[in-house]
């Protein structure tokens, strides 16, 4: 099987039975998003919707006019890894469990190191690379998945205007990091993001904004930057893996 690895710095190992795919400039899977969300956007025809209560069929029309795309979040990001380097449902298995793995199952595969290479601080995220969110048991979805596209330097938690840090809420919050993700949501991250006048589907540019403490470990998130977004906290069970597709075998 033969991969792809367009416009990428470093050199790519190839055995009879598997790939070493190295980063270095923008991702494929990365310029694929971004390609997706902008000719998604470019025809009032095209359907994009999140297929939140699960009776469709998830798919993704990389090409053609008009253009459809269904998914969820963990849909969305395993149509968009065999897209960009023709994994296949077999090897996804073998990874994660699933030959189609939800956000938890992402998450479990990230933090075990299957497939993917566990990033201990979020200083060291780049593009391409994944956040993903395990929900405490009992909620009706496994939590949530996304792309990352840029990442902010750290920011003083004086520089936010969150509700929840109000009269030294949260003493423990040092500060935060905003990150401009890609992903698939029944929502939107912000006003910045291209689903913010049609929510739902597949969509860019939005905000996901984690809050570290002064030793930069996560101490939890808001879904976008805006004031009233809810905090979620990872001592309260909401659990967050910073993951890279691994540069080793697949």
């Amino acid at each position: 099987m033969k991969y792809t690895m367009k416009n990428w710095i470093g050199k790519s190992i190839v055995t009879a039975c598997s790939v070493a795919i190295s980063f270095g400039a923008t991702p494929q899977h990365t310029m694929d998003a971004i390609q997706l969300v902008a000719d998604l956007n470019s025809n009032s025809a095209n359907v994009n919707v999140y297929d939140g209560d699960g009776t469709l069929t998830d798919r993704i029309d990389w090409t053609g006019s008009p253009r459809t795309a269904i998914s969820v979040c963990g849909t969305f990001v395993t149509m968009l890894m065999k897209h960009a380097y023709g994994f296949t449902s077999a090897q996804y298995s073998a990874k994660t469990g699933s030959s189609s793995p939800n956000a938890a199952r992402y998450y479990d595969a990230i933090t075990a190191s299957s497939g993917f290479t566990r990033l201990l601080g979020i200083d060291q995220l780049a593009q391409g690379d994944l956040i993903a969110i395990k929900y405490p048991t009992g909620q009706q979805s496994s939590g949530h998945i996304m792309l990352v596209n840029a990442v902010s330097t750290f920011q003083s938690r004086i520089l936010s205007n969150q509700s929840f840090l109000a009269n030294n809420g949260e003493p423990l919050v040092a500060g935060y990091f905003d990150i401009t993700v890609i992903d698939s949501s029944a929502s939107y991250h912000g006003k910045s993001d291209t689903r913010y006048s049609k929510p739902g589907g597949i969509g860019s540019n939005g905000i996901f904004r984690i809050y570290v403490d002064s030793a930069y470990q996560i101490t939890g998130y808001t879904w976008s930057n805006e004031k009233t977004s809810v905090y979620r906290k990872v001592v309260s069970g909401y659990l967050v893996g910073l993951g890279r597709l691994q540069t080793g075998m697949w």
